[in-house]
């Protein structure tokens, strides 16, 4: 009797966006193998949970155990090693257990747990990264000097031990052949799969707080997390120089730490009446069907799933 092929999908968490919904439609698609998911931190956060609560049944979400990421930054660092040789040898030893395959990793941290563990196996089995994002535009945007030069390092020196690198685009795989000197044989350009008959049913709805509008105003959209990477900034300042005359207003789905930062600039602007903020939507896409434009300015990510859902 023939053994099913097992694969780890593993990622650093769920709590990503377009990311975490790719991670649940392929452990929950996959057929010809047996998908075991794995995150290296708990389901905290209200994506974490909304993803975790879409995974098919037999579909069990495995967790590393390891210290927390939250609290005090002088804490996390201090944890950081700890939670690295933790989660690390906790994914070998789940490798072994599981007698799986290979190990398809989302993110960049993930890749580094992942890259390391596969040193400790008895049987090396195959690595495969996936990168959605242009890697050293958002080692610059969302880590500190410290940080960004590990992971500048990490990349550069054990990203070309994996069997396969998939970019999300041609753009995103540039960057990982001439800044991280990534063989172009060892890199496959492939967009993200997207649930188009789902994401059909999700637009039909009705948002949950769509904003009063003027009639007729002209409405972008925009859809992520807020954060300096997504480039929504940039986004409100191109409103403001729009003029009045225009009157379109901009809706932003989504959540992060940049929220204050983009009421405080389309104030300064001048279009914080017609600046939205509605928060984090569990259905994005009935957002997207009522707006009659949506905006993507984001700085690093390489092919957004949201193009390709719009």
């Amino acid at each position: 009797m023939n053994r099913e092929p097992t694969a780890l999908l593993f990622a650093r968490d769920l709590d990503s966006g377009g990311t975490g919904h790719w991670f649940v439609d392929l452990a929950n698609r996959l057929e010809t193998v047996r998908p075991i998911p794995v995150v290296a931190r708990s389901p905290d956060g209200t994506m974490d949970r909304l993803a975790e609560s879409r995974l098919a049944e037999g579909r069990a979400l495995q967790v590393l155990p390891g210290p927390s990421v939250a609290g005090p930054s002088i804490l996390r660092w201090l944890n950081a090693p700890v939670g690295l040789a933790l989660r690390t040898r906790a994914l070998g030893e789940l490798a072994g257990r599981t007698d799986a395959d290979v190990v398809l990793s989302l993110g960049h941290r993930s890749h580094v747990i992942a890259l390391l563990a596969r040193l400790r196996m008895r049987t090396r089995i195959p690595v495969v990264l996936f990168a959605g994002e242009t890697l050293s535009q958002h080692l610059k945007l969302e880590h500190g000097p410290v940080s960004r030069a590990f992971y500048e390092w990490f990349a550069y020196r054990f990203f070309r031990q994996a069997e396969l690198v998939i970019a999300a685009s041609r753009g995103v795989a540039g960057d990982l052949e001439e800044r991280f000197a990534i063989p172009g044989d060892r890199i496959a350009v492939v967009p993200p799969p997207i649930d188009v008959e789902r994401i059909r049913r999700a637009a039909a709805a009705v948002p949950e707080r769509w904003p009063e509008l003027p009639p007729g105003a002209p409405v972008i959209v925009g859809v992520g997390r807020l954060t300096r990477a997504r480039g929504f900034d940039v986004l409100v300042r191109a409103l403001s120089r729009l003029g009045a005359h225009v009157n379109a207003h901009v809706v932003l789905v989504g959540d992060g730490p940049e929220a204050a930062r983009l009421e405080a600039l389309a104030k300064a602007r001048g279009v914080d009446d017609r600046l939205h903020l509605v928060g984090f939507s569990a259905n994005p896409w009935s957002y997207m069907a009522r707006g009659d434009m949506l905006a993507i300015p984001s700085r690093t990510e390489g092919m957004p799933a949201v193009v390709r859902e719009a």
